[in-house]
């Protein structure tokens, strides 16, 4: 699983720097042209994968609604709903936030987090192999408590200074900004790759597709939760950046807490 993540931080890194520089110097509908290729790149060599299930495992598709979610798998998915609320939020606002505080670079926080976090899926499977799965993603939320720490009280700051009128005023500058991105990518580090093992382990090899998707039906929809979330501070409330941080270090102290019960109940 730790493998499976850092070849997908990897693609993200490398398609963010990509993006840009095609769109830069060749437009836009170059880089959705690229996009396009790569996805039927991608399309052509998953037709040349091997089958992994055993043919006498097989079994005919039947939809139920009552097999919709592998509930065995409920507790990584709970935390991965959690963890996911930041995504969501980070995805749609940390651009804007980015140039708020003075930075050109509309990407500097999605890159420095998403190259940590690749660096720390290398050592985060081991971690999580070796202490239990809720072990490592109490690190994991812990890191990124603190980083929603660090960007809630710069946004503070920021709504400040814009209130206020105030030029003169002291700002906490690139280096806390650098490390909240750091701490955010340890935490997302620890956290996919343990979580995604975890709902692994929920499961025999004939349920295990579903264990996973049930896991990513709460990513999506975390993810959904969070978008949402970003977008009723940014159009209807004055607390806007504070407060969507805010509510991501909520969901992140969540799946802490949670991480540590499930620890004491081992």
């Amino acid at each position: 699983m730790g493998w499976q993540g850092m070849f997908n931080n990897l693609g993200t890194t490398i398609g963010y720097a990509l993006g840009a520089l095609i769109a830069m110097h060749f437009g836009v509908n170059w880089m959705y042209y690229t996009s396009a290729a790569l996805a039927a790149t991608a399309w052509l060599l998953f037709l040349q994968l091997p089958e992994t299930r055993i043919e006498s495992n097989k079994r005919k598709f039947q939809f139920s609604l009552g097999q919709l979610f592998y509930w065995p798998a409920w507790k990584p998915s709970l935390i991965m709903f959690l963890v996911c609320i930041s995504l969501g939020s980070i995805l749609t606002v940390m651009a804007d936030f980015t140039l708020a505080l003075g930075y050109e670079n509309k990407g500097l926080f999605l890159s420095i987090y998403i190259g940590v976090s690749l660096l720390f899926r290398l050592i985060s499977g081991r971690v999580s192999d070796l202490l239990g799965r809720a072990w490592s993603t109490a690190i994991g939320t812990f890191s990124q408590v603190l980083s929603m720490a660090i960007l809630m009280y710069m946004a503070w700051e920021l709504d400040h200074e814009l209130q206020s009128g105030c030029t003169s005023c002291s700002r906490m500058g690139f280096g806390w900004f650098g490390l909240s991105a750091i701490l955010y990518g340890i935490g997302q580090g620890f956290n996919a790759p343990s979580l995604f093992a975890w709902a692994s382990d929920t499961a025999d090899a004939q349920h295990r597709g579903r264990a996973m998707a049930m896991l990513f039906m709460f990513l999506e929809m975390g993810i959904i939760a969070g978008g949402l979330t970003a977008n009723y501070f940014i159009e209807g409330a004055s607390w806007n950046y504070p407060g969507i941080f805010a509510v991501s270090a909520g969901g992140f102290a969540a799946g802490l807490l949670l991480s540590l019960a499930w620890i004491r109940k081992r």
